[in-house]
């Protein structure tokens, strides 16, 4: 029995593709979370805390996953990219109030992620505006 690639796995176009990406882009507004995730990722020259989130219930959109990307510190060739993370990056440590925040106690929080998107070139990206307590 030789099934090829193509029989046994139903691809998407690059257009059915960028559609699926589009509807599953949050459209800006405030979404209750809980932290669920939140682990430190390498590569290249780039370092950035993951923190996987599920929407909370009583919202629209209560169950769905999301994972969010702060670069830490020197953690992006870029600067400008580095500056921005940092206040975001305040804004989770202020939402939390810990005194001091760590990847283990961060898991099961809940706070409140204000997302807005933005398009470039037909693609639709969401981004993080800031953190706020719950």
């Amino acid at each position: 029995m030789s099934d090829s690639f193509d029989d046994i796995f139903e691809l998407f176009s690059i257009a059915e593709a960028k559609e699926i990406k589009i509807s599953d882009t949050l459209p800006s507004g405030n979404y209750p979370i809980v932290i669920t995730r939140a682990e430190i990722k390498k590569k290249d020259d780039k370092s950035w805390l993951s923190l996987g989130c599920q929407i909370s219930e009583g919202h629209e959109m209560s169950g769905r996953y999301k994972t969010f990307s702060l670069y830490l510190r020197n953690g992006h060739p870029n600067p400008k990219v580095c500056n921005i993370h940092a206040k975001i990056r305040q804004s989770l440590d202020k939402a939390l109030a810990l005194d001091r925040m760590t990847l283990e106690n961060i898991i099961g929080r809940s706070l409140i992620v204000k997302i807005y998107t933005t398009e470039k070139e037909g693609n639709v990206y969401e981004n993080i505006d800031r953190f706020l307590a719950e």
